[in-house]
């Protein structure tokens, strides 16, 4: 299933102004394509990943102004979307990720994903 991960714009978050640019999604498309991070790019719920997966990432791409990702889904993660209401995700990445074995930066990397009921990018679309 294809669902938004991130949109270009300006927003306010938690830990300060985000700034998402094209550049920066290209970036997180092709350090994806590169498995940059040497793991499968995971979904949880309400940024709890010591809960579990809610499910993996195992396509990314830009579409128009939009960072997309197709989703292979858990039970728990559908469980999450379908009965308790989590409708949108919420994006977990770095701009200037260095990877800690070999000390090199990257650029953007998404690092990972959150199913959540209230994005800090309003104009998040919602899953379904």
């Amino acid at each position: 299933m294809a669902v938004q991960v991130l949109k270009i714009g300006r927003f306010t978050h938690p830990s300060g102004e985000v700034e998402i640019t094209r550049r920066v999604l290209g970036e997180m498309v092709r350090n994806f394509q590169a498995e940059t991070y040497g793991q499968a790019i995971f979904v949880d719920v309400a940024h709890n990943p010591e809960d579990g997966a809610a499910g993996v990432i195992t396509q990314l791409w830009i579409e128009s102004d939009r960072l997309m990702a197709d989703v292979e889904w858990t039970p728990y993660g559908l469980e999450a979307i379908q009965d308790r209401g989590f409708r949108y995700l919420s994006a977990e990445f770095n701009e200037n990720w260095v990877d800690n074995e070999r000390r090199l930066p990257h650029g953007a990397v998404l690092l990972g994903a959150a199913l959540t009921i209230r994005p800090a990018n309003k104009s998040q679309e919602p899953i379904f």
